[in-house]
């Protein structure tokens, strides 16, 4: 859990440089779109942020073989179209017509977006709340008649007031209406969750101060002050006497973390937390650190974004056809099948190639869409090389950065600065507090039938990294690569038959009706 990525994001970029906290804004010399690396140092994150494009559209250094996942990405729009026209005139699909019936079904998945204005309109908007109760707090409005604005214990109640009424109205209104298909609804239910992950991220971070920092104590204040002017008197400094004065002036230094300096109104709170929710990025401080280092460099032209986005978009359509084309020849038939160890093994690959595809649909094509509207230039912050990734920890540090990054930074690093609990604990209490919001997912699709598959394979992966982290030569044995990877593709199959299986069983599904009439 506490591997840094900056060094497989090293690995992968030609030039890396790191941007020092006051670049000088006219100085717009270096693109964030070429191959070059940028690394920006945090004030509150021990991991550094970077300002580079995406994993898979970064040259490979010289020497270095290229990938079959970078060879598909950089013919992407060959493969995608070439499997477009292998379903037109695939015999299963009889011609075009059955490829435009199989594209029609995905009504039944997704509804008209228009029909979410209301709903998600009113989700964003309580989400403000959380940057309103901040802006009051900030100055001191609470102060008056509440509490005192360093007050740790009321701060946070009034925090958890805050999200619980917001999180308590998005569990609601998802898994309790649920009038909606079941794309619609992991839709709804990822951005219930993503707003909670945001709202938690931008309390944080902004108060930041209050929550992690310890007052410096006037008395050593004054002795500092002494020495130092004893120092200069005297024009000599002893050792222990330099490294006080050090560490004194580290603490000053650290203790002028504030992201509220630049805000003065309601207004301009409001503005840059609509910004934030609209950023692909869990991280509040990551968000307004790569905005600020980006203002200093080239932006990329518009005819370069324009291009992005519609390679994107056309991407992002013929996976959903395909994953829907996968399911419905090699899968869902399956399902229909006696529950056995022959069926299962059946649909191990099929499942697999349906993973890799929604993998790269959610994790480049969705965040890099939504990274070229919202102009945000930490693309790197996606996803690595999982598929290089041959121990547990590579494997969920590489493969879901922007989760990984979150909860490494709000749960493992806050549980251990603010509550002091050990390693271990944070460590399985991270699985399980992700493992909880896989299952709400799961659950909101899944007409509230959870199995908590998800929560057990974390906890192994949190067994796994403790195995690893007691016997590091076990991590360069090729038998020990060999068992992980397989692992993680028959989990991937256990996944889906296990919800599959189990949720056609128990229900009549309209998307699997329609599908097997076709």
């Amino acid at each position: 859990m506490n591997s840094t990525s900056s060094s497989t994001s090293t690995s992968s970029s030609s030039f890396t440089s790191t941007i020092p906290k006051n670049e000088n804004s006219s100085s717009k010399a270096t693109p964030f779109y070429s191959d070059q690396v940028i690394f920006v140092d945090g004030k509150t994150y021990d991991r550094k942020f970077t300002i580079s494009k995406a994993f898979l559209d970064l040259e490979d250094p010289p020497g270095v073989k290229q990938s079959f996942h970078k060879f598909v990405h950089r013919n992407r729009i060959l493969i995608f179209s070439l499997i477009l026209l292998y379903f037109a005139i695939d015999g299963k699909n009889h011609g075009i017509n059955k490829l435009v019936h199989h594209a029609s079904v995905l009504k039944t998945i997704f509804v008209n977006p228009f029909e979410l204005i209301i709903d998600l309109t009113v989700m964003y908007a309580m989400s403000f709340l959380m940057a309103l109760f901040n802006f009051c707090y900030q100055n001191n409005y609470f102060s008056k008649w509440l509490f005192r604005k360093d007050n740790k214990i009321a701060l946070f109640s009034f925090y958890l007031i805050v999200q619980l009424i917001i999180g308590t109205w998005s569990a609601y209104f998802i898994l309790y209406r649920q009038i909606y298909p079941l794309g619609t609804q992991f839709y709804l239910g990822l951005v219930a969750i993503v707003l909670s992950w945001k709202q938690h991220s931008y309390f944080i971070v902004t108060n930041y101060e209050v929550l992690h920092k310890k007052k410096i104590n006037n008395k050593d204040l004054i002795i500092h002050k002494k020495t130092d002017s004893d120092n200069n008197n005297n024009n000599k400094n002893t050792k222990d006497e330099e490294l006080k004065i050090i560490e004194f002036n580290k603490e000053i230094a650290k203790r002028q973390i504030s992201y509220n300096e630049d805000f003065k109104t309601i207004w301009e709170v409001s503005k840059d937390y609509f910004i934030f929710l609209f950023t692909p990025t869990l991280i509040y401080d990551q968000y307004y650190e790569v905005r600020k280092v980006s203002k200093t460099l080239k932006p990329e032209p518009l005819k370069t974004r324009i291009i992005s986005m519609l390679k994107e978009l056309y991407s992002s359509m013929v996976i959903m056809m395909t994953a829907h084309y996968i399911n419905v020849e090699y899968i869902f038939p399956v399902l229909t099948e006696e529950l056995s160890l022959y069926s299962f093994l059946k649909i191990i690959i099929p499942t697999e190639i349906n993973f890799q595809l929604q993998y790269y649909l959610l994790y480049h094509c969705a965040l890099s869409l939504l990274a070229d509207i919202s102009g945000f230039n930490d693309r790197l912050s996606f996803y690595n090389d999982y598929w290089a990734a041959v121990t547990t920890k590579s494997i969920l540090t590489q493969w879901s950065k922007p989760v990984h990054n979150w909860l490494y930074r709000h749960m493992f690093s806050d549980m251990k600065s603010l509550l002091k609990v050990k390693t271990v604990i944070c460590l399985f209490t991270t699985m399980i507090f992700s493992g909880f919001f896989h299952e709400f997912i799961v659950t909101s699709i899944t007409k509230q039938v959870c199995m908590p598959w998800s929560t057990f394979s974390l906890i192994s992966c949190a067994l796994f990294i403790m195995v690893e982290n007691k016997f590091p030569k076990l991590t360069n044995s090729a038998y020990y690569h060999a068992f992980v990877r397989f692992l993680l593709v028959v989990g991937h199959g256990l996944f889906y038959f296990s919800y599959f299986y189990f949720w056609f069983s128990e229900y009549d599904i309209g998307y699997y009706r329609t599908c097997m009439k076709l």
